[in-house]
């Protein structure tokens, strides 16, 4: 059927309906998975490759789509800086699984040059305020990729990441809320003293609905980011946690203080006041939990806590 098949498909390419076209470029997706070799070897890639200049994005978008399928063997759509400033130019006019379809490809685009990088980036940076999660995390990959060789510029575009990904995690679903913590958690990792400053410890503190896999998330942020100066602040809201209804969380976050205190030998004495004080609400999981961080403690510190 397939001889049959490729002229109605042909002639939706140049249908006068954006959703005809829209629908012929799947099409050449759908027939590359029946027959592969017919659609790789015949001139259906130089079709679609031509079809990036339609004038409607939700096309391109399929078209990008359908040429990475086909071209998967091959590492995806080839791609470069005439393609890259040709679709970011273009960016506005998609739809925001259009834009992330986008922004997805080029990340994977090596720049020529630091010029080319910053170039870009700068057509970009207005993405990183979209009210979509999404685009902003999107955009936050080809950021992060595109400087990932260069520490001081790297740095710079965590500090940018930081205010739009913590807007998105305060809103959204839950599943939302996770995955930006969870991105959140990485540049935690890469660049801790980004997330110290201006009082952004108290963005992670735990709500009351919160799942426990946020939580969890909330408590490993919370643990690297803790300074001598917040360190006592976060220390205090940490000892709220350890009565919560779900005994993971207080495991976690007895845990949590001891390896602040690991951290931070500033920690240590207040650290050990708050454990010694969950003796007191006599939990067998807390205290079990109490006692092999103290006991880490008094192993690293053998003549200062013998009382």
């Amino acid at each position: 059927m397939m001889e049959y098949i490729m002229t109605p498909v042909r002639q939706g390419l140049k249908d006068e309906s954006e959703y005809v076209r829209r629908t012929a470029v799947l099409g050449i997706a759908k027939l590359f998975a029946l027959d592969a070799p017919t659609v790789r070897d015949g001139d259906m890639v130089d079709l679609l490759y031509s079809m990036l200049r339609d004038d409607k994005a939700s096309v391109i978008a399929n078209v990008i789509v359908a040429l990475n399928e086909i071209l998967r063997s091959e590492g995806g759509m080839a791609i470069n800086s005439k393609i890259v400033f040709y679709l970011l130019n273009r960016i506005r006019e998609f739809n925001e699984w259009g834009q992330c379809t986008v922004l997805d490809l080029v990340s994977n685009y090596t720049p020529e040059s630091q010029q080319t990088m910053l170039d870009v980036m700068n057509l970009l940076n207005d993405r990183l305020k979209h009210n979509n999660a999404g685009v902003v995390l999107a955009s936050a990959k080809l950021f992060l990729n595109y400087t990932k060789s260069i520490p001081q510029l790297h740095q710079q575009v965590v500090t940018r990441l930081k205010t739009p990904l913590l807007l998105q995690m305060g809103g959204g679903s839950v599943e939302l809320s996770f995955g930006i913590i969870s991105h959140i958690r990485q540049l935690v990792l890469r660049c801790p003293q980004v997330f110290t400053q201006d009082n952004t410890f108290k963005q992670f503190f735990c709500r009351l609905n919160d799942p426990t896999c946020v939580k969890i998330l909330k408590l490993d942020i919370l643990t690297d980011i803790a300074t001598e100066s917040s360190m006592s602040e976060i220390l205090n809201e940490l000892s709220e946690y350890v009565g919560d209804e779900n005994s993971e969380i207080g495991r976690a976050t007895v845990r949590a203080i001891g390896n602040i205190s690991s951290r931070l030998d500033a920690a240590i004495d207040e650290s050990i006041e708050h454990l010694l004080s969950f003796f007191d609400l006599r939990l067998d999981h807390i205290t079990s939990e109490s006692c092999v961080v103290i006991r880490d403690i008094l192993c690293k510190f053998p003549e200062r806590y013998e009382e």
